[in-house]
């Protein structure tokens, strides 16, 4: 029997079919900026898995005795220790632009967190962090920054599509 994919995400599902997992997607009715304002209490790791459990919460009465996986990703930039600074998904070009400027030069956290709901009903959580360093700008020595007009060039080209659009923007990072 299928999984269930408490997600609206191609990507996930995408990611699943590519290890051969089967499942039916079942997006939850969230609104995953209800903790935002919890970053700082809840730490990155926190929130993502709170979004997580959020999106689990609301998919999985729908499917008792079944597995449901749900995930978040929080994006994050630390200014200092334990003062991050969340990249959200932004509304238009120029918004998306305007954070790219505050990411470019920098290193960032991209958090992952991941609910899982047994077929008893049994909850288990997870954390996955990846630091993406900007390559064209090391931010070690060269903390200049890319120039507004380049990306909203890139921006007006129709680049940013899909939910991860600010990357399809700034294409010169690469995950450590």
């Amino acid at each position: 029997e299928p999984i269930v994919l408490a997600s609206g995400s191609r990507y996930r599902a995408e990611l699943l079919a590519s290890f051969g997992i089967r499942a039916v997607i079942d997006p939850p009715d969230v609104d995953e900026r209800i903790f935002d304002v919890r970053l700082d209490e809840l730490g990155p790791d926190g929130l993502s898995v709170a979004l997580a459990l959020l999106k689990a919460d609301d998919v999985a009465p729908r499917h008792r005795g079944r597995f449901v996986v749900a995930a978040d990703q929080v994006g994050v930039i630390e200014r200092a220790p334990g003062a991050a600074v969340l990249l959200t998904k932004q509304p238009d070009v120029e918004a998306a632009v305007s954070q790219l400027m505050v990411m470019s030069g920098t290193r960032h956290h991209l958090v992952n967190g991941v609910a899982v709901v047994g077929p008893s009903g049994v909850v288990t959580t997870g954390v996955d962090v990846q630091v993406v360093a900007d390559h064209k700008h090391n931010v070690e020595t060269d903390p200049r920054r890319i120039g507004r007009d380049a990306l909203a060039a890139l921006a007006a080209a129709g680049i940013p599509a899909h939910t991860n659009r600010d990357y399809r923007l700034h294409h010169d990072k690469f995950i450590i």
